[in-house]
């Protein structure tokens, strides 16, 4: 592209072409255009060339040009008027209006214009306040307050980690799901605490085991645990309450609430007809009408081998786990034994803190 200038007067010293700051005007202490980008600019590179040579054409052409107010990237009087120059083929240069500051933020306004910010130099971008974050779930101890949090929104989530140690293993598959799904029940109907209810940590020992290896056991449990459940068989009533009162001597300030069904625990898995008539099979006939009903059965054990499919590989214990985590707990509530289990729970959850 050629670009016509008028001939030097007499006397004017001649403007190399590669003065770039002051070529607007020999006489003037600094120009108005940079002749390089700044350097660490994002997508700025090509607009400062343009506007470096647009300054070089824009003062052969006009010598006063430089006289206006200074801005940066942009070339004589027009400046307050939003535009810069550039040549056209004519011989000449003509005024091309200024993309809008909010343009080139957005990128609508540079040459490349893809992402906020692009074409504008560093220093001339807005500075935006940074989002404060707000606090994640925290977990706060026993009793505990955090401050602030209510004020703030926050919800605060307490754990609870409830121990069991039971007479052998077919009742572990049974009641670990029962006091997990029972303590959570009991909790969400408070409202004083958001609590996660963890699984239900298993005992190392057995409560068929004498009275002390028993007692170590809860003590294990109960470093770890909230509460702890010690579970036993009717034949075995008064071991339960045994460790209880061994552990209140040694000033264990976990609570420990005795399990007890009145005849065995398979008696408990004969109260909801409901779920067993889910399963293919089975014979619900055999359980009695009301759920409170099932601890009048002398042998419980004959009645579950009676209701539980025969079909199948499957054996006794097998459905211990299934109903532990598909009984309705309402069902359960209506035997005495378990709720009287219930009752005291709750009233432990109550001087914890956590109801």
């Amino acid at each position: 592209m050629v670009v016509r200038t008028r001939p030097r007067r007499a006397g004017e010293r001649p403007q190399h072409p590669s003065v770039g700051r002051h070529a607007a005007d020999p006489r003037s202490a600094r120009g108005t255009a940079r002749s390089r980008p700044r350097r660490g600019s994002v997508g700025g590179g090509d607009r400062e060339r343009a506007s470096s040579g647009s300054a070089r054409r824009v003062a052969a052409a006009d010598p006063g040009a430089g006289n206006g107010p200074e801005r940066p990237g942009v070339v004589g009087s027009s400046a307050a008027a939003g535009h810069h120059h550039q040549p056209f083929a004519g011989g000449g240069v003509r005024a091309v209006p200024v993309a809008s500051r909010g343009a080139r933020l957005h990128g609508h306004g540079g040459p490349r214009g893809s992402g906020q910010g692009a074409g504008v130099p560093r220093h001339r971008r807005e500075i935006r306040p940074r989002r404060r974050r707000t606090g994640n779930v925290r977990v706060a101890p026993a009793g505990s307050q955090v401050p602030g949090d209510r004020a703030a929104g926050r919800v605060v989530s307490r754990p609870l980690v409830p121990g069991l140690v039971a007479e052998n293993t077919t009742d572990e598959r049974f009641l670990g799901p029962v006091v997990f799904r029972q303590l959570k029940a009991l909790t969400e109907r408070g409202t004083r605490h958001v609590v996660d209810v963890a699984k239900t940590e298993i005992g190392e020992c057995w409560t068929i085991k004498d009275a002390d290896r028993v007692c170590r056991a809860v003590v294990e449990l109960a470093e770890d645990c909230h509460l702890v459940c010690v579970h036993n068989d009717h034949n075995e009533r008064g071991k339960a309450a045994k460790v209880v009162e061994a552990l209140g001597e040694r000033g264990l300030a976990t609570p420990v609430i005795p399990l007890v069904p009145v005849r065995e625990t398979e008696a408990w898995l004969l109260a909801d007809r409901e779920v067993w008539a889910g399963l293919r099979g089975s014979d619900p006939s055999h359980l009695p009408v009301r759920p409170r009903d099932v601890e009048k059965i002398h042998d419980p054990k004959p009645v579950l081998d009676a209701v539980r499919p025969r079909r199948g590989r499957r054996s006794r214990a097998d459905y211990f786990d299934y109903i532990g985590q598909n009984v309705d707990l309402d069902v359960l509530a209506q035997i005495p034994a378990y709720a009287a289990w219930v009752a005291e729970t709750e009233e432990a959850l109550k001087g914890l803190g956590f109801l």
